[in-house]
């Protein structure tokens, strides 16, 4: 009888275990690098496709030593100033429903692709760049999108022959996914002032976007971020995206005055150099807010270096030295009182 027991036991125990290593793995749950293969038209996807009009493919995807899979997808091109100025053009990949069940895709319907611009020797180190911009994100507000890196081997079906590129890239899930996980909805349809948005986290997001020097956003009219209205209590809660204007990132594609920008005739918001930092936020008068956001950032010190640190085998010698200099020369200002004022308390904008 104890013999049958611990059989019955053994065999009970040895189920649950397989259970739980045969559990679904989420696209975001691990920061392994995902492989991917992809082919398609560059051409016909720019001049093709559009919010309704999809490519059919299918995307070969594996991780670490697990033998290549793939899925089928559908391809659509997306952004505006990407699709115009660059050679690899911008992509947006949606899945039914019926073919993501049971893989790590299931709970994600709709995905963007971020690849290079150009085809310049730099161009991985960029996307890895904007990469980390994401994941430093991650650590200072839950309001933020999940990224994966990709290596991608990317084959155009040009006119006279096929080109194939390996490239880096990473995937970005949707708006709608980070809504979710924050009990909340996008809202595309509102027009709002800066200061109608929650006081901590525009804050937070302000000062995040003075951390990498970016200034191509606005939450008024929703450009290069969304407006997501949390359900209890409502807020209206800013989600960034899109950072390759970033002088963190440094591209050399990046303009120093984006075009919604000009037609403000700022003077404040011109710079020499898209590494130059200006704070765009809005004046809360609330010296204790701006103090407590201060703060955070501070405590953050050690985990952004980390961040950078981690992913130093993507970039060179002298560019990870570049972009540690970048994160000090903004921890400098945090730390001094003085300089904290200055470029920040006394910089935010009243209008």
């Amino acid at each position: 009888m104890k013999n049958l027991t611990f059989l019955l036991l053994t065999f009970l125990i040895s189920n649950w275990s397989f259970g739980q290593k045969a559990s679904k793995e989420d696209l975001f749950s691990t920061h392994e690098p995902l492989s991917l293969k992809l082919d398609f038209s560059f051409k016909k996807l720019k001049d093709d496709t559009n919010d309704s009009t999809y490519l059919d493919k299918v995307l070969y995807f594996k991780s670490g030593d697990d033998p290549w899979d793939s899925i089928e997808v559908r391809l659509r091109r997306r952004g505006h100033f990407r699709l115009e100025k660059c050679y690899f053009p911008p992509v947006k990949v949606r899945i039914k429903k019926k073919k993501r069940k049971g893989t790590i895709f299931e709970d994600h319907k709709n995905l963007k692709l971020v690849i290079p611009c150009e085809r310049s020797k730099d161009a991985d180190a960029l996307v890895v760049r904007e990469y980390l911009c994401y994941q430093i994100y991650e650590h200072i507000t839950p309001y933020s999108f999940r990224t994966r890196l990709t290596p991608i081997e990317l084959i155009d079906h040009a006119k006279k022959k096929d080109r194939r590129y390996k490239l880096q890239a990473f995937l970005i899930e949707d708006d709608k996914r980070v809504a979710k996980r924050n009990d909340a909805e996008i809202r595309d349809d509102v027009v709002t002032h800066p200061l109608r948005l929650h006081d901590t986290t525009a804050v937070r997001h302000a000062m995040f976007q003075y951390l990498i020097a970016n200034m191509d956003w606005s939450a008024t009219y929703q450009h290069n971020e969304k407006i997501m209205r949390t359900e209890n209590p409502g807020r209206n809660i800013p989600l960034a995206y899109d950072f390759d204007q970033a002088g963190f990132v440094n591209a050399t594609y990046a303009v120093l005055n984006p075009e919604f920008e000009r037609a403000t005739v700022n003077p404040d918001l011109i710079r020499d150099d898209v590494r130059d930092r200006v704070y765009r936020g809005f004046c809360r008068n609330n010296d204790e807010l701006m103090h407590h956001v201060r703060s955070e950032f501070l405590d953050l010190e050690g985990k952004i270096f980390e961040i950078i640190e981690d992913h130093k085998g993507y970039m060179e010698e002298r560019d990870l030295k570049s972009l540690n200099r970048f994160i000090k020369k903004f921890y400098t200002t945090l730390k001094d009182d003085k300089l904290f004022k200055y470029h920040i308390l006394s910089q935010c904008r009243k209008e």
